[in-house]
């Protein structure tokens, strides 16, 4: 039970069952916990503010080139789970 969320293909919409929605909610809080210890802890505010410019940039690229998935011609690939 999926598709595509964004126009381009670089998205997918998926729906969880309930207890895709539990392991989530356990493994989530660890998941960020070790994200910020190993990329947040060790850099100060000029580092964070340097970050966020050039991720910035980056997603602002990123938005504005279309991927190679969404050259004319190709479909979509989709997941199916029978």
């Amino acid at each position: 039970m999926g598709g595509h969320g964004v126009v381009d293909g670089r998205g997918v919409n998926v729906a969880a069952t309930p207890q895709g929605k539990e392991l989530l909610g356990r493994v989530m809080p660890g998941h960020v916990a070790v994200v910020r210890r190993l990329l947040v802890t060790p850099l100060n505010r000029s580092d964070i503010t340097t970050l966020s410019d050039v991720l910035g940039r980056v997603r602002t690229h990123m938005r504005t080139t279309p991927p190679r998935s969404a050259t004319p011609g190709r479909k979509p690939t989709t997941l199916r789970n029978d």
